[in-house]
């Protein structure tokens, strides 16, 4: 009998050994104490002892990298990517531009321009006028009288002639008070009619007669402004410890100096764009100071226009129109904006409309996108100084072809040699440029704000 039991399990032996691991597996899953060694051995975690001569023993636990990792950290080698990530928001699009555009020498650091605009074509009725007689002048008293003389046309386009459309006036004379003689040339029997006070008047053509030889002399005088070229200026250092010692990355002086000079360029946008324009002693060098007026302050424009209503195509087509209209600027031009001024834009039926892949556009080397209306095209590109200064719904609209770089001295790069002079064991370079950046035509170039 136990013969035949022996033979059967030896037969069989391979279904004892398959039941006896279940068992054990679910045992110590459940928590079973075998005792003895074997239930101390499971039981045991691994315990670290620090060698006299220095260095760790692991006890009870084989060397796994987990450990390694905990308590000898740099000795397992990481995979390291060669390449650095260099995060640099938007590619300083406005210090791009403005490299870019028109560029003259400054012989000073207080640069001057004289700029010269247009005359104004538009005034208002001061008083009401009272409906006058067949062919009998009336006398007429508008706020800026300066623009009207003798033999020029009005036309008020508050009051329609029927069937003859604005009422239009002729200016007979000029008294000496500013008062303006005038009769109608489209009514009947020339009848001035009654014109209500605050109503507009726009000068049309001079209009004159056979024997006219002479007309009343107008000549143009520009205005000078002036701006101040800032010193900007950057300097890197690496020692020459710092240059001989392995790295795991590739990382040497091209590279230090390459991010040093794109945040000096950060650092320029912001003063080209906010800038205050100053002039100050500084008390402990001693010296004079020069500080840039940013384009924002210099615009001659502004539109404005609250966050929370809604920005539809009717906003759009206002903002253009104050963009463009009656400034005799270019019809293409650059918007500046900030992150949420895009969104709105982006959210329009208008935009999308007119913004698609063939309406992207590379120019002095950034990327825009492009608003098409019947007023001009804006080229539209993120900059992320709005977004810095809490003014993501702000923007700016610059007229290239009305903005000049003045340049005192161009951006240079000069090497210090700091160890000869005995200042510091490090090789260094010195960045430097002087410029600022003048709007000639100020009404060219338009604010973008929120409603205060």
């Amino acid at each position: 009998m136990v013969k035949k039991i022996v033979n059967f399990v030896a037969k069989h032996k391979w279904m004892f050994m398959l039941a006896f691991a279940v068992i054990a597996v679910v045992s110590v899953m459940l928590g079973v104490d075998f005792g003895g060694d074997c239930g101390a051995a499971l039981a045991m975690s691994a315990a670290v002892v620090p060698n006299e001569g220095g260095g760790k023993t692991i006890v009870n636990a084989p060397l796994s990298a987990d450990i390694t990792r905990e308590e000898s950290v740099n000795l397992l080698e990481r995979d390291v990517s060669k390449d650095i990530a260099k995060v640099r928001p938007n590619s300083t699009p406005l210090d791009a531009v403005t490299r870019r555009i028109k560029k003259q020498k400054s012989v000073s650091q207080i640069s001057a321009y004289y700029s010269v605009g247009v005359m104004p074509k538009e005034s208002k009725i001061k008083t009401q006028v009272s409906a006058g007689s067949a062919n009998t002048p009336v006398t007429i008293t508008v706020e800026d009288s300066t623009l009207f003389e003798a033999n020029d046309t009005i036309m008020v386009p508050t009051v329609k002639v029927s069937g003859r459309g604005f009422l239009t006036l002729y200016v007979q004379k000029k008294t000496d008070d500013g008062n303006l003689v005038v009769i109608a040339i489209n009514t009947e029997n020339n009848a001035v009619p009654q014109i209500a006070a605050g109503a507009k008047v726009i000068r049309i053509g001079f209009a004159g007669s056979e024997k006219d030889a002479q007309a009343p002399a107008m000549q143009a005088l520009p205005d000078d402004k002036e701006n101040y070229c800032q010193v900007f200026e950057s300097q890197c250092e690496e020692t020459e410890f710092q240059r001989l010692t392995d790295k795991e990355v590739e990382w040497n002086m091209t590279d230090i100096e390459e991010q040093c000079v794109y945040e000096m360029k950060r650092k320029i946008e912001d003063s080209l764009m906010f800038g205050q324009k100053a002039k100050f002693r500084d008390p402990l060098k001693k010296e004079m100071v020069y500080t840039t007026e940013g384009m924002w302050w210099q615009a001659g424009t502004e539109y404005t226009y609250n966050k929370d209503e809604d920005f539809e195509n009717k906003t759009l087509t206002e903002l253009t129109q104050a963009v463009f209209a009656g400034n005799n600027g270019s019809k293409n031009r650059i918007l500046f904006a900030g992150s949420d001024l895009i969104a709105k834009l982006q959210n329009l039926s208008y935009y999308e409309r007119t913004i698609g892949a063939s309406e992207e556009m590379t120019k002095f080397g950034v990327d825009f996108n492009v608003i098409v209306t019947k007023f001009g095209r804006l080229n539209v590109v993120h900059l992320e100084t709005f977004d810095e200064l809490d003014m993501s719904y702000c923007g700016f609209v610059l007229d290239p072809s009305n903005a000049v770089r003045k340049e005192f001295k161009p951006f240079t790069r000069r090497e210090l040699d700091l160890k000869k002079a005995g200042v510091r064991n490090t090789d260094a370079v010195f960045f430097q440029e002087v410029c600022c950046v003048n709007l000639m035509n100020p009404k060219t170039h338009c604010r973008i704000a929120l409603d205060e």
